[in-house]
Formats: structure tokens, C-alpha cells, sequence
């Protein structure tokens, strides 16, 4: 399962290389989560647990664990699946258990953070159409021209606002044949996302 970047995979394998003290992994972990939950503004803290660990290894762990979680989460990976991805990790039992017990408790929280953050993509709730049938152009010459006119409504959840959503309308006049076009390529693109979930 490819989860995680490969410099996401070394910096979780150096930290059991390392051999971080037990007491030292729980400060980084936590401190990760309450990055992820903005409780920090993205600041690496270091502690009296953390002072004596490299820099550049810390950084890396507090980034390696904050993408672990975010990931995890965000694909909804179960408690199995994610205690894989830690076994190729190469961590210590005592980590690997540490992470496994923050991602069971800390899960649904990440994904709660992470939906109300996310603006996401306006979604269509509703089409009308018309089809205009011109005769004759402005210097009353035959024309005999049809225009379809399509108008969606679209709706879209506001960045960090749980039931507020955003309306707005998107419309488009087309010819015949550019309107069987568009029709033929939402047609792949339906057939495209049914096998895309079938796999």
C-alpha cells in the first residue's frame, strides 16, 4: 500500500534507528497532533523531552508523523492497514505501538479537521435548459440556426463552515453538435470513475 511518500518512509525509518526514548516519541507525537489541529501554527516545539535530539531529525519525525496521520486519515485507512504501513517503517514495538494508539483515538478528529478545512469542488444540484431556434440574424437573413442554452446550479461547502454552503450558476449556449460532444465526454468520465471504483 503506497501511503506515504518514500522521504516520509525514511524519516519514520530513522526514528527507529535512532532509538528516541519512549518518553521523547510521546512529547513528538502529541505535539504533531496539536500541529495538525492548528494548535501550534506549524511551530516544531522543542522541550525539555526534545532538546537533546537533532534538529534536523526532529523536524523530520514532527513532519514524517503529521503526514502519517493526515494521510492516513484522509484515505480512512483501518487500524490493519495502518499498522502495515508502520511495519515498513521498521520502527520500535514501543513506537509503532504509540502511533497505532494515537491514530485509533485521534482518526475521526483528522478527518473532521480535515473536511472542515477543505473547500472541496462546487457540486451541480440542478440543470435547466432551453433551446433558442434563430431564424433570422440582425440584417434579417435566413439563419436557421439552434443554440441550446445550459444553466447549472452549483453548490459549494464554504472553507471551515460545517452547513454553509455557497450557490452560484454556470451557463453556457452550445451548438447541436458541441452539445453531443460534452454529453459523450461526461459519458467517459461516468464510465471512467465506475472503474476506477471496481479496482
Amino acid at each position: 500500500m503506497e501511503l506515504l511518500s518514500q522521504p516520509t518512509l525514511t524519516a519514520l525509518q530513522v526514528c527507529g534507528t535512532v532509538g528516541l526514548p519512549e518518553k521523547c516519541f510521546r512529547v513528538i507525537v502529541k505535539n504533531a497532533l496539536d500541529c495538525i489541529f492548528s494548535q501550534h501554527e506549524d511551530e516544531i516545539l522543542i522541550d525539555k523531552d526534545t532538546v537533546e535530539i537533532d534538529a534536523a531529525i526532529l523536524k523530520q519525525t514532527y513532519l514524517a508523523i503529521m503526514t502519517l496521520f493526515v494521510e492516513a486519515s484522509k484515505t480512512d485507512t483501518s487500524s490493519e492497514q495502518f499498522s502495515m504501513v508502520l511495519d515498513d517503517c521498521k520502527l520500535l514495538p514501543k513506537q509503532k505501538e504509540i502511533l497505532q494508539e494515537s491514530y485509533k483515538l485521534n482518526k475521526q478528529k483528522v478527518r473532521s479537521h480535515l473536511a472542515r478545512i477543505n473547500k472541496g469542488l462546487p457540486h451541480v444540484v440542478d440543470i435547466d435548459w432551453r433551446l433558442d431556434y434563430n431564424m433570422k440574424n440582425s440584417q434579417l437573413n435566413k439563419v436557421m440556426d439552434l443554440k441550446y442554452t445550459l444553466s447549472f446550479k452549483t453548490e459549494q461547502q464554504l472553507c471551515g463552515e460545517i452547513n454553509s454552503n455557497q450557490e452560484d450558476n454556470v451557463q453556457f449556449s452550445c451548438t447541436r453538435e458541441q452539445l453531443q460532444d460534452f454529453v459523450g465526454k461526461l459519458k467517459e468520465a461516468v464510465k471512467s470513475v465506475e472503474r476506477a471504483s471496481q479496482s
